[in-house]
């Protein structure tokens, strides 16, 4: 009878794990896996609406300015160890799905960092941690008036 238990108790976290890890962005699985995913989002929902409006929304893509601005040189990394990846050629394919948590970008807590995408052209806009929050705050109340 505890074994009968314990069986479809674990086939039912099976389940339960399974259904989750097809609606988790998947963007977000490159760094974490889904049980680190589930728990981010039943202990911290707000953190999990933050990551996922991060890689989803939040970064855009501009051609250089004519103006002279500050970046930093966007580097491809190893999301699980945040080392530097072997290849750094970045090209416009690359950009095409771009996944931040697949380079060294950083939100910074009041101003928004620019990388420069080696030799594309092209500058990703990362915008700071408060307006990255603003504007998960402004898509939960947009999708309450719906």
């Amino acid at each position: 009878m505890k074994t009968t238990k314990i069986f479809f108790l674990l086939v039912f976290l099976a389940g339960a794990t399974a259904c989750f890890s097809q609606t988790v962005d998947s963007k977000l699985l490159v760094k974490y896996d889904s049980q680190t995913l589930a728990g981010i989002k039943a202990e911290n929902p707000d953190g999990y609406d933050f990551l996922s409006y991060f890689v989803e929304s939040a970064c855009y893509i501009i051609d250089m300015p004519d103006k002279p601005i500050d970046f930093i040189e966007l580097e491809r990394i190893d999301p699980k160890t945040g080392e530097l990846s072997p290849n750094q050629v970045i090209t416009e394919d690359d950009l095409d799905n771009f996944n931040p948590l697949e380079y060294n970008i950083k939100s910074e807590l009041s101003v928004n960092s620019y990388y420069r995408a080696g030799d594309t052209g092209k500058i990703i806009v990362v915008p700071s941690h408060e307006g990255i929050q603003n504007a998960v705050e402004n898509n939960k109340r947009i999708s309450k008036i719906k």
